[in-house]
């Protein structure tokens, strides 16, 4: 069965939106989770049965049949590179396992990330803006997301900090992060600020997990400094 037929949103750990959601730490293969406590969830909801890691939804399918009891079967295998060389060391410590009656859960808002403003500037103090938005789940109560921010350019020297945990208000169905560039003299290339949703309570991620904004130079000129690789030199003597 494909990954698609299965519906896995990839077929392997190789693929980007895998990549995009479990970067590489240290010693680890970008696209997998990792040596690392992850949470894994497997439920059934009106007929729909969805496997999310990390609160990353990986695969989800109809389902007919109802669940009204079962065995928990807990194992090694997955979709994603053997964390162990050779295969026959992969390990996985289970703790804290339970199995929920979600009559009694509250929906899950599904929460999305995109770039209504994809650049800024230092001229002008132009600025780049950032959406999240959220569907289902109970909107009459605040929303707290929480983010991991990447680039290459710096905050508190690039641009203005950003907060890591963003409140969508209640009753509302969005909050906006603003990109706001700091004005330097110095000439640098392009820069970018990457803002990717990660796990927290009351939501799941879907597709549009990540979403960047470019930062433009003002056209300053480049700072030139000449440094010498020798500073050292001696004058030969008529006997040496």
């Amino acid at each position: 069965m494909s990954a698609g037929e299965a519906g896995q949103i990839g077929a392997n750990a190789a693929e980007a939106v895998f990549v995009e959601r479990f970067p590489a730490g240290v010693f680890e293969t970008a696209g997998a989770v990792g040596k690392r406590w992850i949470q894994v969830e497997v439920s059934q909801r009106d007929g729909v049965l969805v496997w999310r890691i990390d609160g990353y939804v990986i695969a989800e399918r109809a389902n007919a049949s109802a669940f009204t009891a079962g065995t928990i079967m807990l194992g090694t295998m997955d979709i994603f590179s053997s964390i162990a060389n050779p295969k026959a060391d992969n390990f996985v410590i289970f703790d804290n396992v339970r199995v929920v009656d979600l009559a009694s859960e509250a929906q899950l808002a599904t929460v999305r990330v995109e770039a209504s403003d994809a650049t800024g500037g230092e001229a002008g103090a132009d600025s780049g803006t950032l959406v999240i938005t959220r569907a289902g789940g109970d909107q009459t109560k605040p929303l707290d997301v929480t983010c991991r921010i990447t680039g290459t350019a710096m905050a508190g020297v690039d641009y203005q900090n950003i907060p890591s945990t963003v409140t969508i208000p209640a009753n509302e169905s969005s909050a906006t992060i603003t990109i706001q560039p700091i004005n330097d003299e110095l000439g640098e290339a392009v820069e970018t600020v990457t803002l990717t949703l990660v796990n927290g309570p009351g939501y799941e991620m879907r597709d549009a997990v990540s979403a960047t904004v470019e930062i433009l130079d003002d056209g300053d000129l480049p700072i030139v400094q000449v440094r010498a690789a020798d500073a050292y030199a001696y004058e030969r003597m008529s006997e040496d």
